[in-house]
């Protein structure tokens, strides 16, 4: 068994597993209940959104899952403070679900 470089011919076609945890987050940055301006998309590979929660659960568990990401890719991204609807779409191969939009105030100097 020879070291594989990029320059190695693949004689078997590459398999892919068939878990896919793919999200895509868009990030609107809300000026009025009207108007909303598209500032990020992130794509993540997570299974958060996918955990099985009781129905009763659910949205409460969507709600606070979406907001923690959210302010995680908020702060990295030195997002400036104001009122954000975030989306979470699954993502696959030919098409995108939605799981769940938030509006949410986004401070970044309570989290500190």
């Amino acid at each position: 068994m020879g070291i594989v470089t990029s320059k190695t011919k693949v004689d078997h076609p590459v398999t892919v597993s068939t878990w896919n945890y793919t999200h895509d987050i868009e990030y609107r940055r809300e000026l009025s209940k009207s108007n909303r301006v598209h500032e990020y998309t992130e794509t993540v590979d997570d299974q958060g959104w996918c955990f099985s929660q009781k129905p009763e659960n659910k949205e409460a568990w969507l709600t606070m899952y979406t907001q923690a990401c959210a302010e995680d890719f908020l702060a990295r991204r030195g997002a400036k403070p104001g009122n954000f609807v975030v989306t979470v779409y699954r993502a696959f191969p030919d098409r995108r679900v939605l799981v769940i939009a938030i509006r949410m105030k986004w401070a970044p100097g309570r989290l500190a």
